[in-house]
């Protein structure tokens, strides 16, 4: 991502108006091909893996994350094209700058101060931090962070700070300076001289791997510093995966009185716990080591048991609040439902606190109205075939039944809608499995075909078709060329009406009659967002539609904003 001056000035002046202007100083062109250019050195030299995880702890507007973690691969006829080597992970507090992150960069933390760095597991970190409170920042990156290579931009200073060289010499650290830069040709001009600095936490080999079993891991330091406890060294200790360990509801439910914010009861609860926790685990301190000895208790089991235990503990509260986001992902499709939580489950080791919990929602949010608006193009083009397919009375293209060969369509197809009356051959029909369990799973249908159903039951809700609390696939036993019948709730008349009707055949075939008015709103709907119809004039136009219908279909599409949060619980702004 390469922003203008122009997109980099407003960004600052947002930030101002939100008082959040942490002399965010844009990383500049030159400075990320140099980091980049080290970065590609490094995998040629040591044969290492071009695959790995990368954060950036303030992240901005994100193009530092979209700079570094693209890499060149070549294509079968030789030419080159960009490729995202690895996932992106991004700490950010301001505002503005989370919102303008690309989707594919998952929030891990707000306030970098408030982030516990050395149980994320990530394999390159990138910091380009605010020159007033460098060295703090550093020190705590240093200190804390688990990834093998760590790359810092820093005022020229930096190696004569006695801090900086503490947290370099406790690590084990081997320190280069790759470059030197200033900002007098940036975007946001300032006279800062700054160096790029190469960290390097173990040998070569192992650079890039996500985990830290060295001498000087991170949680390990931490530990020692906060923690007196003589007890016997062991090296036996091989923990468990954590068990998350949530609150209970009882507690979550006393705490919910009316008014209450939900993430301010569960951080509350969460904080309690830990506290609690590291107090049990204090208490170790006062004990007599011969005791400790004999009850075959030793200080590396202990020290692991903390680490599992934090770590449990962080997962059960992540899984809670995710688990209350039910109103959210039942707007998605089943595939977009699994990816956008596997994306949400995928880092539940973040520091569980109000700044990070109201950074990853806000994230939810926008993903989802992603989501959202990408399903419903997507579950309109597994219903195009041949037969199912109405031009634009704009568009005088045909296409010959070569085109529409072995379950192929028209690469060049545009500028159409469906017909009501679709025959479907590409999202199954009835089982016709040699195993009793895959027939009966769905009632007779198909996994593709009942998972079908069930999307297009979403896409309709998402459209203001009400069919909540309407038919589903598993309320009928499915039989060949056997009508189904799904209803919505018509609010005008106040009167149930025929959604669809449906017929499933053991060849894998569908066919449904839908409601007129649904999929002419559906259509608009896939032409607005396929870039083809600009407004509901020219919906009414092109698909032969009356203006009040292309009024109330252009734009239906649901969007979720911060009062859906509220709804939940979640009572300050996302």
């Amino acid at each position: 991502m390469t922003a203008t001056p122009a997109t980099t000035r407003a960004l600052v002046q947002q930030l101002k108006d939100y008082g959040q202007d942490e002399e965010w100083y844009p990383t500049t062109d030159a400075m990320l091909a140099r980091i980049r250019s080290d970065m590609d050195a490094l995998i040629i030299e040591n044969d290492l893996p071009d695959r790995f995880s990368i954060l950036d702890c303030g992240a901005g507007d994100g193009r530092t994350l979209e700079y570094l973690a693209k890499g060149e691969e070549e294509n079968r006829d030789g030419s080159k094209s960009l490729v995202t080597r690895g996932k992106m992970y991004a700490i950010e507090k301001s505002r503005p700058l989370i919102n303008a992150l690309d989707p594919s960069i998952y929030i891990v933390g707000a306030d970098f101060y408030e982030q516990t760095l050395c149980d994320k597991e990530i394999a390159v970190t990138f910091s380009n931090p605010p020159y007033s409170d460098y060295v703090r920042w550093t020190e705590k990156l240093l200190m804390e962070t688990r990834s093998g290579l760590v790359y810092l931009i820093l005022p020229r200073r930096w190696e004569s700070d006695a801090r900086i060289a503490q947290a370099i010499e406790l690590r084990k650290a081997e320190t280069t300076v790759i470059d030197s830069f200033d900002f007098s040709q940036a975007e946001r001009k300032a006279r800062a001289k700054v160096d790029i600095i190469r960290v390097e936490f173990r040998g070569k080999h192992r650079r890039w791997a996500n985990d830290c079993k060295s001498a000087t891991d991170p949680f390990e330091l931490w530990f020692d510093t906060h923690f007196k406890i003589q007890a016997p060294a062991s090296n036996e200790f091989d923990p468990d995966r954590p068990t998350p360990r949530g609150p209970t509801a009882s507690d979550v439910n006393k705490e919910l009185v009316s008014g209450s914010d939900m993430v301010a009861v569960l951080v509350k609860l969460y904080n309690r716990d830990m506290d609690k926790l590291i107090s049990n685990y204090k208490a170790l301190e006062t004990m007599d080591p011969e005791l400790l000895r004999e009850l075959g208790v030793n200080f590396k089991d202990i020290r692991a048991g903390l680490y599992t235990k934090i770590k449990g503990c962080k997962q059960g509260y992540w899984q809670e609040l995710f688990d209350r986001l039910q109103k959210i992902t039942d707007r998605l499709t089943t595939d977009s439902r699994e990816a956008m939580l596997h994306k949400l489950m995928s880092r539940i080791d973040v520091d569980f606190n109000a700044s990070n919990a109201y950074a990853i929602l806000g994230w939810a949010l926008k993903n989802c109205n992603n989501y959202m608006d990408q399903q419903l193009i997507e579950v309109f083009e597994r219903m195009v075939e041949k037969a199912n397919v109405i031009n634009y009375k704009s568009n005088k293209r045909t296409f010959g039944d070569e085109k529409w060969r072995y379950c192929n369509r028209p690469d060049d197809l545009s500028h159409f809608t469906l017909d009501y009356r679709v025959v479907l051959e590409r999202v199954g029909g009835l089982s016709n499995s040699d195993f009793s369990y895959e027939r009966t799973k769905h009632n007779g249908l198909s996994s593709r075909a009942h998972f079908f159903l069930l999307d297009i039951l979403t896409i309709a809700g998402n459209i203001g078709f009400d069919v909540q609390g309407k038919e589903r696939p598993s309320d009928f036993e499915w039989e060949s060329n056997k009508k189904k019948v799904f209803h919505y709730r018509d609010h005008a008349s106040g009167k149930d009406k025929v959604f669809a009707e449906v017929r499933c055949f053991f060849n894998g075939n569908m066919h449904v009659k839908f409601d007129q008015s649904f999929i002419q709103r559906l259509g608009i709907e896939h032409g607005r967002l396929k870039g083809w119809i600009k407004s509901a004039a020219e919906a009414a136009e092109e698909m032969a539609v009356s203006p009040e219908v292309a009024s109330s279909s252009f734009l239906s599409n649901i969007q979720l904003g911060t009062s859906t949060l509220k709804l939940l619980g979640f009572t300050l702004a996302a």
